[in-house]
C-alpha cells in the first residue's frame, strides 16, 4: 500500500476488466493443462459443438482473436483428429470446419472440466449478479464511439463461449 494513511489508487475499469479475464485464463489453462489440452482449444471445440461448420473467419470473430492464432489453433486441433475442414460450396475460398467423433468425445471432456471449474464461481453471486455481469460486458463489447466508424466491427459476433 504506500505511505501511511494514503489510499491505494482506485483501480480502472480496463485493469479490472484484463485482472479478471486473466485470471479466468490462467485457471482454466490450469485445468485444461491436466487433460493435455488448452484454454484456447476448449473454446474453439465447444463453438464448433453449439455451431459445427462455422468458417475460419467465423471462429475469428467468436473467439475475438486474429486470423494467424485461430489459424494456428485450427492446424493443432486439426492434426490431433479434433476436427476435419471441407471448402465451403457456396465459397471455394473458405474452408467450414466439422468436429470429429473424437472431437465430440474431446469436446464433452473439456466442458465437463469447464462446468466443474464455473461452479464456485457462480455460486459466490448473489442471484441475478452473473446475469448483470454478463449484461454490462455484451454492452462494453457492442459500444462503439463515433472516431472508431472507419474500423472493423468486432463487436457484431453473435453467440459465445462461457469459460
Amino acid at each position: 500500500m504506500g505511505k501511511q494513511g494514503k489510499q491505494p489508487p482506485k483501480k480502472s475499469l480496463a485493469m479490472l476488466l484484463r485482472g479478471a479475464y486473466l485470471t479466468m485464463h490462467r485457471r482454466a489453462q490450469a485445468i485444461y493443462a491436466t487433460v493435455g489440452a488448452t484454454a484456447d482449444q476448449a473454446v474453439a471445440l465447444a463453438l464448433l459443438a453449439s455451431e459445427d461448420g462455422l468458417t475460419q473467419n467465423e471462429l475469428v470473430d467468436r473467439t475475438y482473436s486474429d486470423p494467424s492464432t485461430v489459424a494456428a489453433l485450427l492446424r493443432l486441433i486439426e492434426s490431433q483428429g479434433y476436427i476435419r475442414r471441407v471448402r465451403d460450396e457456396r465459397d471455394g475460398r473458405a474452408k467450414r470446419v466439422y468436429l470429429t467423433a473424437a472431437g465430440r468425445r474431446r469436446h464433452r471432456q473439456l466442458a465437463h472440466l469447464r462446468r466443474k471449474r464455473r461452479a464456485p464461481l457462480e455460486e459466490s453471486l448473489a442471484p441475478g449478479q452473473l446475469e448483470t455481469l454478463m449484461d454490462a460486458l455484451e454492452r462494453i463489447l457492442n459500444f462503439k464511439v463515433p472516431e472508431e466508424t472507419g474500423n472493423r466491427r468486432r463487436s457484431s459476433r453473435k453467440g459465445g463461449v462461457k469459460s
